[in-house]
């Protein structure tokens, strides 16, 4: 059975490397992704890829939610 997680939010100060954050799932989906039916092997190769470049950037989606919660309150 194939399972496609996100970890969690890691704030990444800029010139920070996301190496320390992103070595420990690489290396989990380096071993155990292979295994998943019938997508595992392509969603491991897409999850190192994007380990690799650095992660997802998903400031914008943040800053507007934190944004949002202000305007409500």
């Amino acid at each position: 059975m194939t399972f496609k997680r996100s970890s969690d939010i890691y704030f990444i100060k800029s010139g920070e490397s996301t190496v320390k954050y992103s070595i420990g799932f690489s290396i989990i989906t380096f071993i155990l992704g292979w295994w998943g039916v019938p997508w595992g092997p392509i969603y491991t190769i897409g999850s190192l890829y994007r380990n690799i470049s650095g992660g997802k950037d998903i400031t914008q989606e943040v800053l507007a939610s934190l944004n949002a919660n202000v305007i409500e309150e």
